[in-house]
């Protein structure tokens, strides 16, 4: 995880902390899906072929399960995690928040120079990817 996904995970609880002001959800639901959404893309975990996103979620499921934290609080978590990309319109507001914080996110300057950084002799690439995301963004 290394300091890239601590400070993205930080980055995502203040700006659900912003958007979720005045909203009624479960803090204690975000906090841990934010800590384990993107595991599944880690390479410990990660499998070619199988989505980080739905990764994540069979990660975190295992995680959880192993050591006996309560059931009560697994089902939303794993919501918030297989549909932090995307999803039903109809899913919490706990997988809202946590997906429109990560696609603002992955907008702001951070997201776009990590994006830039990756293959700095491929720009064209990065901002193909850049605009791809502006572009699958919900309304």
């Amino acid at each position: 995880m290394g300091t890239v996904g601590i400070n993205h995970t930080r980055r995502l609880l203040h700006l659900i902390s912003i958007i979720g002001e005045g909203q009624h959800y479960d803090s204690e639901v975000v906090w841990i899906a934010a800590h384990l959404h993107d595991w599944g893309g880690y390479s410990k975990w990660q499998q070619v072929g199988v989505d980080h996103a739905l990764r994540s979620r069979q990660v975190a499921e295992a995680f959880w399960t192993e050591r006996g934290y309560p059931q009560e609080l697994l089902q939303p978590i794993l919501e918030c995690i297989e549909f932090h990309h995307s999803g039903d319109p109809n899913r919490s507001i706990e997988a809202i928040l946590l997906s429109d914080a990560d696609a603002l996110d992955f907008l702001g300057v951070v997201g776009v120079l990590r994006d830039f950084s990756k293959k700095p002799a491929e720009l064209r690439k990065a901002y193909e990817v850049t605009q791809g995301r502006k572009e699958t963004l919900p309304g």
